[in-house]
C-alpha cells in the first residue's frame, strides 16, 4: 500500500492540454507517463529542476520537469516540459501545465 503524503491535483487546462497532445499529436503513452508522475508526486517526490522558492504570502516552490515522449524514442529533448508548484504548508501539488 502506497503512502500519500502529498494531495496532487491538476490545473483545467493541464488536463485540455494533454488531451490535445493525445488526439492531435498522437502520443499514446502520455496518459501512462502522467499517472506515474502525479504517483512520485503524492509520495513527496519532487522531479525536476527547482525554478523558484518563494515565501509570501504562502511558501510554495516551482518546478520545471522534462519528461521524455515514449512515443517519439528520442529521448528528454524531445519530450514534454511539465510546470507545477508544491505548496508545502498544506502538503498540495498543483500541476500547471505542459508543453512541447
Amino acid at each position: 500500500m502506497k503512502k500519500i503524503e502529498y494531495f496532487v491535483t491538476e490545473h483545467p487546462d493541464f488536463r485540455k492540454d494533454v488531451k490535445h497532445l493525445i488526439k492531435k499529436k498522437r502520443f499514446k503513452s502520455l496518459p501512462e507517463q502522467v499517472i506515474e508522475l502525479e504517483d512520485a508526486l503524492e509520495r513527496g517526490k519532487f522531479p525536476g529542476t527547482l525554478i523558484r522558492r518563494i515565501e509570501e504570502p504562502k511558501p510554495y516552490e516551482l518546478y520545471k520537469l522534462r519528461l521524455p515522449n515514449l512515443d517519439t524514442k528520442v529521448g528528454k529533448s524531445n519530450g514534454y516540459r511539465i510546470i507545477y508548484i508544491v505548496v508545502t504548508e498544506h502538503r498540495v501539488v498543483v500541476i500547471l501545465t505542459i508543453y512541447i
